[in-house]
């Protein structure tokens, strides 16, 4: 073979190089086919797109060489705006997308969030922290429970309740409380009743009456002191306090309380001074007695058997257990 020159002999429509293939001596012959894959030039429009395989979003040409000899456009050709040359076909959605980017929107949430909570924390904080300790004091002073704020108690413990008054306990002190105490009585020597040669005198010192008088003439039987008064204390057991004067020695005299038959209980005047004088000798006894309520009547005299030779001066009541301060 051997190179040619463009001219006549070219064959429009055919292979512009078929001139490479003629014989050296320039007899046209029969062109030999053309190579595997190969496509005629052709005017704009008659194009295959795609060759034997066809083209992106083309169905395939079942000969690559239909249509080029007949110098026809191909049976399976379609104009790109009637195919949708361009235009991706439908098929699984590009890498990159699915999970991997709903776990990244995840992660980016959650580290939004986490920011959003410490600048919140953060702030709070500050608000808590910052300032003059007495104004912070100041200004929580007036909020909640004063004991949960300020004095270190925890706010979720709660108070405990206080116990409910005992309406009948305080019933009771009040009723202690509107009670005066009782004045319990003394006899007035002037007052008392006077009997069987009994009488007031006042010749010997020091004794202790309010005017200095005492009562004598007590040693003859029958001679009787009768003291009659108005009790406004609780019934119950008293003391009553007989003070005298004995020079000569002890002495014994009977007493009764509210009895008017006969006088039975003893009334023993010791001598615990041991003067031997009237004006040196004036001491105090005592007997346990039992007062009722409203009126009462103490009888002292001398009765058979007894010796009554004494003086007294002072005659009270008193609780029990209670001295007198003379």
């Amino acid at each position: 073979m051997s190179a040619g020159h463009h001219g006549a002999g070219t064959p429009e429509g055919d292979d512009p190089f078929g001139y490479l293939y003629r014989p050296e001596n320039g007899d046209p012959g029969a062109a030999p086919a053309p190579p595997s894959g190969y496509d005629r030039v052709r005017p704009v429009g008659e194009r295959g797109y795609g060759g034997r395989g066809g083209g992106y979003g083309y169905p395939p040409q079942q000969n690559g060489y239909a249509g080029h000899h007949s110098g026809q456009p191909s049976a399976h050709y379609a104009a790109p705006e009637t195919t949708g040359y361009g235009t991706p076909p439908p098929g699984p959605p590009p890498a990159g997308h699915g999970r991997g980017d709903d776990s990244r929107r995840n992660g980016l949430l959650i580290g939004a969030i986490a920011v959003v909570t410490a600048v919140v924390l953060g702030v709070g904080a500050a608000i808590v922290f910052s300032g003059d300790d007495g104004d912070a004091g100041d200004d929580l002073a007036g909020v909640g429970n004063p004991q949960s704020v300020g004095t270190g108690d925890s706010g979720d413990e709660e108070p405990e309740p206080e116990p409910e008054p005992d309406d009948e306990n305080d019933d009771e002190d009040e009723d202690e409380e509107d009670e005066e105490p009782t004045e319990l009585p003394e006899a007035d020597l002037g007052t008392l009743q006077l009997s069987n040669g009994a009488g007031l005198a006042g010749d010997i010192p020091n004794a202790r009456s309010a005017d200095g008088s005492y009562i004598a003439g007590l040693g003859r039987v029958g001679a009787t002191i009768t003291w009659t008064f108005d009790f406004g204390g609780k019934a119950g057991s008293y003391d009553l306090w007989v003070g005298y004067s004995v020079p000569n020695g002890d002495q014994k005299m009977s007493f009764a309380v509210n009895s008017t038959s006969e006088i039975r209980d003893d009334l023993h005047l010791r001598d615990f001074v041991k003067q031997g004088a009237w004006e040196k000798n004036w001491t105090r006894t005592y007997n346990y007695i039992d007062l009722k309520e409203g009126e009462n009547v103490i009888y002292i005299g001398c009765d058979n058997g007894d010796s009554c030779d004494a003086v007294i001066d002072r005659i009270l009541i008193t609780e029990r257990g209670d001295k007198p301060d003379w």
